[in-house]
């Protein structure tokens, strides 16, 4: 069985954290369900509104910003010929870090509260 987007909160402590899945399997065991990835999952819902959607789109973020990452440390990895490869990497990478502060289906990120204090112009 697969869900899309639920969530599990983890204990123990008086804190819990919220973690978002995406196509997770979820097994029956003797003991219950287990849901792969969490092992020490209590509980898991879903919701809606506003609040899913701001961490459905931080989510896209976080992926896009991981993948142009990626593409940045594999332009130092791939072979200097054809250079189209690297060229393929460089663009992806502006890509998909200029498509989280742009407009678009989801909010974009804000610059000046994500690098607060770290821009210096001279």
């Amino acid at each position: 069985m697969v869900f899309k987007k639920v969530y599990a909160q983890s204990f123990p402590g008086p804190k819990f954290t919220v973690r978002v899945m995406e196509h997770f399997t979820i097994s029956k065991t003797d003991a219950g369900f287990y849901i792969e990835g969490f092992p020490d999952a209590v509980k898991v819902v879903e919701i809606g509104g506003k609040v899913a959607k701001r961490l459905a789109d931080l989510s896209l973020h976080k992926a896009d910003l991981e993948f142009a990452d990626a593409c940045f440390a594999a332009i130092n990895q791939a072979p200097e010929e054809p250079i189209v490869i690297r060229e393929a990497l460089w663009c992806s990478a502006i890509v998909h870090f200029l498509k989280c502060f742009s407009n678009g289906a989801r909010f974009q990120l804000a610059p000046k509260k994500l690098f607060k204090g770290e821009l210096q112009r001279p």
